[in-house]
């Protein structure tokens, strides 16, 4: 590295001798930064650039142009960056400008256990709830009929609503959750359950029957199901949760109480439980054989009696 840098100092400020650099420490006004003069902490500042060979003054003057955001990153550069940036001259005029507007929050800017960078992120945080910027709400147009189920993967929002519609929102940061896609069953049997996985863009719709429908929300397509299952012969099998990942899907439901696994890009059924409930005692006693053999009984004793009765006259 070194053979590579002594050709270049005869065409860069490399050879220029390391200035003295000064490190301020303001006073209690803040208005101009004083300095001290102090030796260079370390001899790799004579491959540092322009900037750090300017007097604080001026390098506190251009820092003092930068937002909140880029100051912090100018924090990352390197120590001496860091000793400038942290600097109260850069800090009490913009928490001046805070107090001065609201006199409400000047409380917690007098806090003198605290360095004026963390006196100025405490301001601008309550500042911020004060003027609802934290609290900044977004409406999302929703069907007007009741919802049955809301997923929401990173930033992606399904939602199912009562009449049989499924809603895709996909959220931004000006505008909130917009809607995206829209999957309408008119006509079909109710839909249950929903669950969607952004790593692969795909959506499940199980309706009651135990009928599901995959859907690839990327593809020129979205409203056709690229996979249709069917988990049993039970028309009225009515689920209850589904769970999706790259490549198996289960589905749990009751009437009857079961419980499917796929593969569901394959379309392979992998297994299936159906909980078999305990068989109640019939009761003979009050089931209508056993009393139409005791009405044919009691008929047949009826009948005798009668028999014997003429029998005797």
């Amino acid at each position: 590295m070194r053979t590579l840098v002594k050709p270049l100092r005869k065409l860069s400020l490399l050879s220029v001798p390391p200035l003295k650099r000064t490190q301020t420490n303001s006073d209690s006004s803040g208005d101009t930064p004083p300095t001290k003069t102090v030796a260079p902490s370390s001899p790799s500042l004579e491959q540092q650039g322009r900037v750090l060979r300017l007097p604080d003054e001026i390098a506190l003057c251009i820092l003092s142009q930068l937002d909140f955001e880029n100051l912090v990153q100018a924090q990352l550069t390197c120590r001496l960056w860091r000793s400038l940036a942290q600097d109260a001259y850069l800090w009490k005029r913009p928490c001046g400008a805070i107090t001065s507007q609201h006199e409400d929050l000047k409380n917690f800017g007098d806090d003198d256990a605290l360095s004026w960078p963390a006196r100025y992120c405490r301001l601008q945080s309550k500042l911020n709830w004060k003027m609802g910027a934290v609290q900044r709400v977004k409406l999302i147009n929703v069907p007007t009929s009741r919802l049955l189920s809301v997923k929401l993967r990173d930033q992606l929002l399904l939602t199912l609503s009562e009449d049989n519609v499924v809603q895709l929102y996909k959220y931004d940061v000006e505008q909130g959750f917009v809607l995206n896609l829209t999957w309408k069953f008119c006509g079909q049997r109710q839909v249950e359950c929903i669950d969607l996985l952004p790593e692969i863009h795909t959506v499940v719709v199980a309706c009651r029957g135990s009928k599901c429908m995959f859907y690839d929300v990327a593809s020129k397509n979205p409203l056709e199901p690229i996979q249709v299952l069917k988990g049993g012969a039970h028309s009225w099998f009515i689920p209850d949760d589904v769970a999706l990942t790259c490549d198996y899907f289960a589905l749990s439901g009751r009437k009857p109480s079961a419980v499917f696994v796929w593969n569901w890009r394959k379309g392979v059924r992998l297994s299936h439980k159906v909980r078999k409930g305990k068989r109640k005692k019939r009761n003979t006693k009050n089931s209508p054989r056993h009393l139409t053999l005791l009405f044919r009984i009691r008929r047949l004793i009826i009948s005798l009696m009668l028999c014997t009765s003429l029998a005797i006259t």
